[in-house]
């Protein structure tokens, strides 16, 4: 909270936001209107998270709005911890709930996760508060409301949340038939299909009218620029990797990131899915509670598939929805049985105070690690902006880049963002390696970006070249992601 609040912006820069995260900030800007470039409709967004932080862009000014947006999404991730909670004290009792809920709510890499500033957070919070619906039965109307509510809300916060939803409500439904009868069932499952559907129509509507049904602009783009680069992953094992590599360092979050060699990550995995059968084995509490949280779990695993399949890209903030699934079916039974041991008659007094001690102490010492940096070169893009600003670039020039969010973001005028991702008419550009052509028609002068962004724009574009390189100023963090200003010439579009 202190650091959201209070924090200069260079270090909210540096240590929390995500280059995605400016993209809604410009986006907010232009609310209601929903575009990035002026101008240009754009589908390559979430509409909740963009709805909610809209009108205080477009009225105030500063840094207020940053905050306010991050104040969201530290209230989001927190409201997943309280559910979460309340959901695990019916099952497992009230130790364990207040264990994994705090562990939950001050763990660095969730919690870095939780305000790069994205809109992932209000999707975690909103399947958490989906299981927390489902958990009672039989299925009556309230709960047909609630369930149908939340399924609408969520797919409005990411649009791939339906397939972590959909079979958390359809469990549900299965688990009602057994309780009520058909006739009755019939009715349920209509009015939570409905409620469901009048949330979510206005975007779908919307998502239809501008060709983007099966796949949004920031997909298409994502998708297209990774095919250029040569990944396809089109096989699970890179997204094993990414995935159990963010989560070793949630569930060992005092170890340096990258520190941890491939082997460490699988077998932390391997650990983590024997410790949860351990538990089932052991815990009654457990074995009821992964009933409950295996819809979510198979979503999630459905989600992930899918993004190795046909997204063929990843991003940090998609991990909390790992995170989550991780949280209900490994670390709550684990507790559940650490504190079914401990409450045990059979252990000392003084050993079961000892190890409470040694879980506070745990909690405590996860809750003061410093949290990891996703984008650490963030910092040296600002200060590089700064710097265009002050007379590196030309007045009246027309800036552009691939990783365009903090540019378009504190650029005088803005800049035009050169990955489609929030720019539909660069798609085709991509698609038809046409950047050159795409460059002269819109003017763009220079670029701003990192030297591996600047050469993956030359590859989109056959005859595009630039003047030589005025490296901006840079503090040393990342010398890789170092920022340059280059001059764009299309003399030679072909």
């Amino acid at each position: 909270m202190p650091n959201v609040v209070l924090a200069p912006v260079e270090t909210l820069v540096r240590h929390t936001l995500a280059d995605d995260a400016f993209y809604y900030f410009v986006l907010a800007r232009h609310f209601p209107t929903p575009a990035f470039d002026a101008g240009v409709r754009t589908t390559g967004f979430h509409p909740l998270y963009w709805v909610l932080i809209g009108p205080v862009f477009r009225l105030v000014g500063g840094s207020a709005p940053i905050r306010f947006a991050l104040l969201l999404l530290l209230a989001a991730h927190v409201g997943t911890g309280l559910v979460m909670w309340r959901v695990v004290r019916r099952h497992v009792g009230p130790g364990p709930a207040v264990a994994a809920a705090v562990w939950w709510m001050v763990d660095p890499h969730v919690r870095a996760l939780a305000l790069l500033g994205v809109e992932t957070s209000l999707a975690t919070l909103g399947v958490m508060a989906l299981v927390w619906a489902v958990d009672a039965s039989p299925a009556t109307r309230r709960h047909a409301l609630a369930v149908g509510s939340l399924v609408g809300l969520t797919f409005l916060a990411r649009t791939d949340s339906v397939i972590v939803t959909v079979p958390i409500a359809a469990a549900w439904l299965v688990k009602s038939t057994r309780a009520i009868q058909c006739r009755r069932l019939v009715p349920t499952l209509g009015l939570s299909a409905s409620v469901a559907a009048a949330i979510a129509c206005p975007w779908i509507s919307y998502l239809v009218a501008h060709g983007a049904v099966a796949a949004q602009d920031s997909q298409v783009a994502e998708r297209l620029l990774s095919a250029r680069r040569g990944v396809t992953w089109s096989f699970l094992a890179p997204v094993w990797h990414y995935v159990s590599g963010h989560l070793s360092y949630a569930l060992v979050p005092w170890v340096e990131p990258g520190r941890l060699s491939p082997s460490i990550v699988d077998l932390v995995g391997i650990t983590a899915v024997l410790a949860t059968a351990l538990a089932a084995a052991g815990c009654a509490g457990a074995r009821r509670w992964l009933g409950l949280v295996a819809p979510c779990a198979g979503g999630t695993v459905a989600l992930f598939v899918a993004y190795a399949l046909v997204l063929h890209h990843l991003s940090a903030w998609y991990v909390l929805y790992a995170c989550l699934a991780t949280w209900l079916t490994v670390v709550v039974p684990v507790i559940a049985l650490i504190a079914g041991r401990l409450g045990s008659r059979r252990w000392p007094l003084s050993l079961r105070a000892v190890s409470l001690l040694a879980a506070v102490g745990a909690v405590m010492a996860v809750g003061w690690t410093k949290q990891q940096d996703f984008e650490p070169g963030q910092l040296d893009k600002y200060r590089a902006v700064a710097a265009a600003k002050a007379g590196a670039v030309p007045a009246g020039a027309r800036l552009g880049a691939l990783n365009d969010g903090l540019v378009a973001y504190y650029f005088p005028g803005g800049s035009l963002d050169l990955d489609g991702v929030v720019d539909p008419q660069v798609i085709s550009a991509i698609e038809e390696h046409g950047m050159c052509q795409f460059a002269r028609d819109h003017h763009v002068d220079w670029v701003l970006d990192d030297p591996g962004a600047v050469k993956r724009l030359l590859a989109l574009g056959p005859g595009l070249s630039i003047q030589p390189v005025q490296i901006l100023p840079a503090q040393g963090h990342v010398v890789g992601e170092r920022q340059i200003l280059v001059e764009l010439s299309t003399d030679d579009c072909r």
